[in-house]
């Protein structure tokens, strides 16, 4: 680079940092919730006296507002958990709760905004939804382009196919509801999903279709009852978000009203309905408490927790409390939140979010080790990308003399029509198989697996998209036959997906089913309560009386689960007179089909093995010890000769359509193998009489 180009590059660069200083001290403009690049809010000094004389001890959500660097710092916290989690920094195992931390503040601002301009008689719902757009979806449109640009070179099919449809749904702000739509016990991959986050900004624009609803109904009562309201509504849909993640924790993860209390807590500080801390000392006790729960919320909540819940009250609490306490002190919390660094990180922390996963699920795609130095360049290259499109994209659509702003109407419209035209043409072309040849192209097609009628699901197999045991149909699932000795399959998916095999090979018995998603089949179980509740009827109230031939159990076993299972077999030998447990199946850490494919594409054979889960082999070895032989099948010994896996049921057949979960032809294969082993052959022997 020559000396005057590097004095080019300097001066850029240094523009570029002066600009954003620039726009942290001189931003004025409304907020948009959870948008990194928003202004924060706070009152204008007008002295401690005509402050208390004025509104006592409670702030004004009319007062002037001005720019508060400390709520870009809770920002830059929210985004960075998210970030650091998503990148695999296992200290970080709460991060998803930043999102509820972006909730919370979208809440505070937005509610301020409107409550503002409605006493200044100056709000307009046209100005307000305008507002709201540009500053959401000119980066995303960005980030959803790039994503799709770059899905067409890296990914499989069946992922480029998703990817479309999910561009589609984010640009019209409603990805949330695919995903909840889509999210199953056989959904995809998250790691497979480029535009899987934009979840959240769909739950965002939601909450602004009815945003300027509350503050409009309640714009004319007194303070305390605006309060007393906003306390109603948050206890009411904390109870309604409680009760829904009980049943189906999909929708209460991925949809807005499960999620309406946390923005409502932040309108809550809007209001100025908490009490102001008249001490010092103690804002400075709480504003530290609060912040200390924030992180560890992000560093201590396992991903595995009831979320969102009555956990999320954690961090959500904390943002709230250090909204009001930033409001009106500057504490030492205060200000380390508003230093430079934490505010220039959440000043970009919008574009921060968009660009981070799909750099880490390209990465992960193309199969990078995600070691520190691939995180060092993949962080560098993610802080070049958020700085340019928050410089480029996000602050010309709010500068008032940019032409982007000017122009936003037919700029935006432009953007969804080539986003969703492209995508339309990728889902059209089922993900555009022929980028591939003939073979990788039949292989990859059962990545979007449609055969699953054979796990007999929303009949004898219930998921959590069904959430209740009284989708099990008893009538059908467990109907003897007169002709033939009963056998009942039991069990999660993975007893599920040998309902096809069985029924086609071991065609001298009646198979029943009572298969769900979420637990074990083991006396005691624990889980998910539509699953917990089939296993109890079926093991306690079914099997004692029925009078069954056999019985075979099968499921996606850990270590754990030894012990209860042994106590189970020795159950179940009291009430019939054969049982067979399989062990676990053969897994592969990537769906198997986009597995094949990629190892064909790169022409590498040994991905194949590299991405062979040991677990199911070490939970093999514990079973060997612990189950009795006579009843044990390891279905790692029968599938894995020389610890390699079969991972074709026929020519260009994936033995799975995911990770673990068997094709028909996988089903049948499995059946025809265990057909030849003694434990199995009375069930293929012809019988002249049943029990």
């Amino acid at each position: 680079m020559s000396e005057p180009s590097r004095r080019s590059w300097r001066r850029s660069h240094v523009e570029m940092a002066l600009s954003a200083l620039a726009l942290i001290t001189l931003l004025r403009d409304d907020a948009s919730p959870g948008r990194p690049s928003e202004a924060g809010r706070t009152h204008t000094p007008e002295g401690k006296a005509a402050f208390f004389a004025r509104f006592g001890r409670r702030g004004s959500p009319a007062a002037k507002v001005t720019y508060r660097a400390d709520i870009d710092g809770l920002r830059a916290i929210a985004v960075l958990g998210v970030i650091l989690m998503h990148a695999g920094i296992s200290a970080v195992s709460g991060g998803f709760l930043g999102v509820d931390v972006f909730f919370v503040i979208s809440g505070y601002l937005v509610h301020q905004q409107i409550v503002t301009r409605l006493k200044s008689q100056t709000f307009s719902l046209v100005g307000f939804y305008g507002r709201r757009v540009r500053r959401t979806f000119p980066a995303l449109y960005l980030v959803a382009a790039v994503s799709l640009v770059a899905g067409l070179v890296i990914l499989m099919p069946g992922d480029l196919d998703a990817l479309a449809r999910s561009v589609i749904a984010a640009a019209l702000g409603v990805s949330n509801i695919l995903f909840a739509i889509h999210t199953g016990y056989f959904d995809h991959d998250a790691i497979t999903k480029p535009m899987l986050h934009s979840w959240s900004l769909g739950v965002e624009e939601q909450f602004y279709l009815i945003a300027p609803l509350i503050p409009f109904a309640i714009r004319k009562l007194s303070d305390s009852t605006r309060g007393l309201i906003l306390i109603g509504l948050i206890v009411v849909d904390l109870i309604f978000c409680v009760i829904v993640q009980s049943l189906i924790p999909a929708i209460t993860f991925f949809m807005m009203p499960p999620r309406l209390w946390e923005f409502l807590l932040g309108s809550l500080i809007a209001e100025g309905f908490i009490p102001t801390i008249k001490w010092r000392w103690l804002a400075e006790l709480v504003g530290a408490a609060a912040l200390v729960a924030l992180i560890l919320s992000l560093l201590w909540v396992s991903r595995n927790a009831a979320h969102p819940g009555l956990i999320t009250l954690i961090p959500c609490v904390a943002t709230a409390a250090l909204i009001q306490i930033g409001g009106t002190h500057k504490t030492l919390v205060t200000r380390l939140l508003g230093a430079a660094p934490f505010a220039l990180c959440g000043l970009i922390s919008y574009s921060l979010y968009l660009w981070h996963w799909p750099l880490i699920v390209f990465a992960r795609y193309a199969d990078l080790t995600l070691s520190p130095a691939i995180l060092a360049i993949g962080a560098g290259l993610l802080l070049v990308l958020s700085v340019l499109s928050w410089k480029y994209i996000e602050t010309p659509f709010r500068d008032p003399t940019s032409p982007m702003k000017r122009h936003a109407v037919p700029i935006l419209i432009g953007g969804l029509l080539l986003l969703a035209g492209t995508s339309s043409i990728v889902i059209a072309g089922r993900g555009l198989p022929e980028r591939f040849s003939p073979k990788v192209a039949a292989i990859t097609s059962y990545y979007d697996y449609t055969d699953r009628r054979d796990f007999q699901e929303g009949t004898c197999f219930i998921t959590s998209k069904y959430g209740s045991a009284r989708y099990f149909d008893r009538k059908d699932c467990l109907h003897k036959s007169t002709k033939l000795p009963n056998y009942l399959l039991i069990g999660d998916s993975h007893a599920a997906h040998f309902w096809a095999g069985f029924s086609r090979v071991f065609k001298n018995i009646h198979i029943l089913q009572a298969t769900a998603s979420g637990c074990k089949p083991v006396l005691g179980t624990h889980g998910l309560r539509y699953c917990t509740d089939l296993m109890h009827e079926a093991l306690v109230d079914y099997l004692p009386t029925a009078k069954l031939d056999g019985v075979i159990f099968s499921a996606a076993w850990n270590s754990a689960d030894a012990q209860p299972l042994k106590a189970t077999l020795a159950y179940a030998k009291r009430f019939v007179p054969r049982v067979i447990i399989l062990g676990n199946i053969p897994t592969h850490d990537i769906a198997l089909p986009d597995l094949l494919g990629r190892s064909l594409v790169k022409n590498r054979p040994d991905l194949i093995l590299k991405n062979q889960s040991p677990y199911p082999s070490q939970v093999d070895r514990l079973f060997k010890t612990v189950i009795d032989p006579a009843n044990y099948v390891s279905l790692v010994d029968l599938l894995c000769p020389k610890n390699r896996c079969i991972v074709y049921a026929a020519p260009d057949v994936p033995m799975q359509f995911d990770t673990s979960h068997l094709t028909t032809d996988g089903s049948i294969l499995v059946a025809k193998k265990l057909a030849t082993l003694p434990l199995f052959a009375p069930l293929v022997e012809s019988h002249d009489h049943h029990r």
